[in-house]
């Protein structure tokens, strides 16, 4: 009787959370973060719960909320404290593993790990190019390149990623996404050009 409470109560938190990425790239910060952040204890409850039950789905879409907003929200990335067995992920859906590995990868690159947030987020890509998903693609690109920068033998990696980010269709991604890869990954390869495009991207947004 207990672990179906539990159950009940992680899909809930879990479905709360279901559009959760799709209104990031749509909402203020502010009205997002009043939204979801208030239920950060419940998804921190419910992931303990998946992760003891190795229920792939939820320990899935669990993990990418939990990322999400620590990542959002400015906090120590917390997640990468929960025993999430990459091997357990794989058994989930491709399009909610995806988003799981991708966050993940970033909780550990946060965390100091990149090795393995490279690994992880490797494996998102994987998955995003499998489902035609140009958004997913994009995000894990622009993800690799930060991981791949700075490192040791890593540069021409960096910049042949750099090359298949910039085969996406953008008119697939969106604003936020575009915005955050223009002011960051973008200013490192394309300079006073990735400045202009950046403009551009603001007055499209206000």
């Amino acid at each position: 009787e207990i672990d179906a409470v539990q159950e009940r109560h992680a899909r809930v938190i879990a479905d709360y959370f279901a559009a959760a990425q799709h209104e990031l790239e749509r909402w203020r910060d502010r009205d997002w973060l009043q939204k979801y952040l208030p239920e950060r204890r419940n998804v921190c409850v419910a992931l303990t719960w998946a992760c003891s039950a190795s229920n792939p789905e939820l320990v899935a879409r669990l993990v990418a909320a939990l990322a999400q907003l620590d990542d959002f929200g400015n906090a120590q990335s917390e997640v990468v404290r929960y025993p999430v067995l990459p091997a357990l992920l794989e058994k989930a859906e491709p399009p909610v593993r995806a988003r799981a590995f991708l966050a993940l990868g970033w909780a550990n690159y946060l965390d100091g790990n990149r090795g393995v947030g490279t690994e992880l987020s490797l494996r998102a890509l994987t998955d995003f190019e499998s489902l035609g998903d140009a958004a997913g693609t994009y995000a894990s690109l622009m993800r690799l390149i930060r991981l791949y920068d700075g490192r040791p033998g890593m540069e021409s990696r960096a910049r042949e990623t750099w090359s298949r980010l910039k085969e996406v269709d953008e008119s697939q991604v969106p604003l936020r996404l575009r915005l955050i890869c223009h002011s960051t990954v973008a200013l490192l390869f394309d300079g006073a050009r990735s400045v202009e495009r950046l403009q551009e991207l603001h007055r499209i947004a206000q």
